[in-house]
């Protein structure tokens, strides 16, 4: 049996076509545009290089942990 469309227990997937819109899917995403930003702000001088090399590490554990917590974010469609 194919599980691979099958949601995780208690979470609820919203497909549009192919594309899956769980809020949780969508940390990568925002994260890799996050990281971005910050690379991109440094290189025009509105952040310092130093804040950047300890702040998008730190994103990256973050996102880690959360992603390894298993907790479920919970929302209601309206």
């Amino acid at each position: 049996m194919d599980t691979s469309s099958v949601p995780e227990q208690g979470m609820k997937h919203e497909m549009h076509g192919t594309i899956c819109r769980h809020p949780r899917h969508r940390a990568v995403p925002i994260l890799a545009i996050i990281i971005g930003l910050e690379f991109f702000l440094a290189e025009i001088g509105v952040l310092t290089w130093e804040f950047v090399n300890v702040t998008w590490p730190l994103l990256l554990i973050v996102a880690g942990i959360v992603g390894l917590s298993g907790h479920h974010y919970h929302y209601h469609d309206q």
